[in-house]
C-alpha cells in the first residue's frame, strides 16, 4: 500500500504576557514580573529556555524558569525581551514595552505653632505619585525625631533644625526650618 502524507508546518509559537507591576501608576523604581503567555508550536515541542533582557542599564534580571523578575526600572521608554528556544530548536523573540513614569519627591508643608515655652512643627506630607513613608527631623546632622511633629524647648540644644519626608520610591523632600 503507498499513500501520500503531506506535513504542513507547525505554527509558530506566538508569546504574549500579563506582566504584574509593582506600582499601578509604574513609576520608577518599577518591578516587573513577566508571565508569558505560549500559543502555537508543534504539539510535540515546547519553550524550553527563557531569557529576559531589558534595555535600562540600572534595572536587574532575576531569572525564574518560565518567568522573568525585572528589578529597578527607572524613568523612559523601556523594552523588555524575551529569548525563547523550544527543545526542538525553534527560537523566539518578543519585546515588550513599559513606559515608566519618573517619581514625584513628596510635597510638605512645615507649620510651626508656640505653646508656652515650646514650639512645635509639625509636617503635612503627601505624594503625587505614590505615599510617605519616613518623617526626619535633624538637628545639625543628627537625626533627633522619626514622626510628622517635632517639639523644641528651652533647653534643647541650639543648632540647624532640618526635615526630611521620603516616598515609597525612595525620592526624598528636604528643608532646613531654622
Amino acid at each position: 500500500a503507498a499513500a501520500t502524507v503531506s506535513l504542513e508546518p507547525a505554527t509558530p509559537f506566538v508569546v504574549s504576557f500579563e506582566p504584574l507591576f509593582s506600582n499601578t501608576r509604574k513609576r520608577e523604581p518599577l518591578d516587573v514580573v513577566m508571565r508569558p503567555r505560549v500559543t502555537g508550536g508543534h504539539p510535540d515541542d515546547r519553550l524550553t529556555e527563557y531569557v529576559y533582557s531589558v534595555d535600562d542599564p540600572q534595572a536587574a534580571v532575576v531569572p525564574n524558569l518560565t518567568s522573568g523578575s525585572i528589578k529597578g526600572l527607572t524613568a523612559g521608554n523601556r523594552t523588555i525581551r524575551l529569548d525563547a528556544t523550544s527543545k526542538l530548536g525553534k527560537a523566539v523573540r518578543t519585546d515588550y514595552a513599559v513606559t515608566v513614569a519618573a517619581n514625584q519627591p513628596p510635597e510638605c508643608t512645615v507649620t510651626s505653632r508656640v505653646s508656652g515655652d515650646y514650639t512645635w512643627y509639625t509636617a503635612a506630607c503627601t505624594d503625587p505619585d505614590g505615599r510617605v513613608v519616613a518623617w526626619r527631623w535633624y538637628l545639625d546632622d543628627k537625626l533627633i525625631s522619626s514622626g510628622q511633629t517635632i517639639r523644641r524647648g528651652p533647653n534643647d540644644p541650639e543648632g540647624v533644625l532640618r526635615f526630611e519626608a521620603i516616598d515609597d520610591g525612595g525620592v526624598v523632600y528636604r528643608e532646613t526650618i531654622l
